[in-house]
């Protein structure tokens, strides 16, 4: 009897230990990659020309670490280190591109709704603030650089987190929408253009990996 009560007790302690509970706390790491080309095709009186631009290369690098500060309710603090590649222009055989590297802070805020053992769903909004630089080829041997900031408000309302164990979980989001908007400053001409955008995102998921300390 001693033996069944001492099995049931630890049971329960395993399972506690999948809960969010105050003052628990994580740091996850989460990266992406992505390469894109582009053919163009020019017809003019039936003569098809085909021109192949090279790689479009988008890298994202993503740390984290999250605090509950009630049972349920987790605060967080993302940098976002995004690096991007692109062709412009061709010439003299050889393509000129525009880079971009950049760094960002995102605060945000999770409500954890339990879903079945170690399942939860995690609808999450935060807020980022960013800045970075860009540079564009001109020609092969002259370029220009600018200076951006950025800041935005993003909702991720289906998101889940699964916890494998006490100590490791992976979080998806697959469906977010918000604001951004990108101000770039030209630092010759002391003039500046913001570009504001709304976006909703149906078409990717977002993965992470998440170790609970």
């Amino acid at each position: 009897m001693k033996r069944t009560i001492l099995i049931i007790a630890a049971l329960f302690s395993f399972v506690a230990l999948f809960a969010q509970n105050k003052g628990d706390k994580y740091i996850s790491a989460a990266a992406s990659l992505s390469f894109g080309s582009q053919n163009t095709r020019t017809t003019v009186q039936s003569i098809t020309k085909t021109q192949k631009s090279p790689l479009t290369t988008e890298i994202d690098l993503i740390g984290e670490f999250g605090y509950f500060i009630t049972d349920n309710v987790r605060l967080g603090l993302a940098l976002d280190f995004p690096i991007t590649s692109s062709p412009s222009s061709k010439e003299n055989g050889k393509w000129l591109r525009n880079n971009t590297v950049g760094l960002s802070f995102n605060p945000n805020v999770a409500y954890y709704y339990k879903l079945t053992e170690g399942l939860y769903y995690t609808p999450e909004a935060g807020v980022s603030f960013g800045f970075g630089s860009y540079k564009q080829e001109i020609s092969s041997d002259s370029s220009y650089s600018n200076g951006y900031t950025n800041w935005g408000i993003n909702v991720t309302p289906l998101a889940l987190e699964y916890q494998v164990n006490p100590k490791i979980a992976l979080g998806i989001g697959v469906f977010s929408f918000g604001y951004n908007e990108l101000k770039i400053k030209n630092k010759s001409s002391d003039t500046s253009v913001a570009y504001g955008q709304f976006k909703f995102d149906f078409n990717s998921a977002f993965i992470s990996v998440r170790f609970y300390l």
